[in-house]
């Protein structure tokens, strides 16, 4: 859920942004409980902000996987991946098998593996 919320570019808050909200009977701002990895009020590289401000700034554009063609050779898939995937820009196909290479060349136009 993480790296889906990053792929999308959603806020990633602290648990603290729940607790304040509640405490003040309303929805707050959520830049000041925006997920970072410092400690002791250090802030330090926080990859959920990196992301929300590029695909703000570059829209569809920006997102971690725009303009990818994505097979995945799988029997089961999980739906958490293609989510990922999908809310990240890549558009992608999935294949039972090496059989269904064919498919690849229809969907895809052509593709290096």
């Amino acid at each position: 859920k993480y790296l889906t919320a990053i792929a999308a570019g959603c806020w990633v808050l602290t648990p603290e942004y729940i607790k304040e909200c509640g405490k003040e009977g309303k929805w707050l701002e959520e830049a000041k409980f925006e997920w970072n990895f410092g400690e002791n009020g250090e802030e330090l590289i926080s990859p959920p902000k990196y992301w929300r401000s590029r695909i703000m700034d570059k829209g569809v554009m920006g997102k971690p996987f725009y303009g990818m063609k994505i097979a995945l050779f799988v029997k089961h898939f999980s739906e958490e991946v293609r989510q990922l995937l999908n809310l990240g820009g890549a558009e992608v196909l999935y294949c039972s098998s090496l059989d269904t290479a064919d498919v690849l060349d229809e969907h895809f136009n052509s593709i290096t593996l």
